[in-house]
């Protein structure tokens, strides 16, 4: 029962508050205690440790498509051992459908490419990544290599 004049307990009693000491008060519920995601780390440069990407270490799904996984993984150039920045993949929904940006950060430049209705992903991105006539845009402004 509450107190008619008291309106800490009519907003306890009607589940808009909680005053402690007041009628219907009840113990706050504590916070999460886990931790939901992973902080995110500092990312380490494989080129600088001297690490470099096996065939075993690639998931079997993108060992399937060798020119995507030479993009993503080789840090050197096969030809003459240079060192070579990765490439980097994304994907994400722009205007209903799924579209793929490559970023080449060795050659300063995009590619943007949408995965056709009912394609892989990976299948449509090693097509892409095969071509000779790729839509590949240069990089903007920006930071330029010294």
């Amino acid at each position: 029962m509450t107190h008619p004049d008291c309106p800490h307990c009519y907003s306890n009693t009607r589940g808009r508050s909680n005053y402690k000491g007041h009628i219907h008060y009840h113990k706050p519920r504590e916070k999460y205690k886990e931790c939901l995601m992973a902080l995110i780390r500092a990312a380490t440069d494989p080129g600088k440790s001297g690490a470099t990407p096996q065939a075993a270490d690639l998931p079997t799904e993108l060992a399937k498509y060798p020119d995507l996984a030479a993009f993503l993984t080789l840090t050197k150039w096969p030809e003459d051992d240079a060192p070579r920045v990765t490439g980097t993949m994304s994907i994400f929904m722009q205007d209903g459908r799924l579209t793929v940006m490559l970023n080449d950060r060795d050659a300063e430049r995009t590619l943007f490419t949408t995965i056709k209705r009912g394609g892989s992903i990976l299948r449509e991105v090693e097509t892409v990544l095969g071509s000779a006539e790729s839509p590949w845009k240069a990089y903007k402004g920006g930071k330029k290599k010294p």
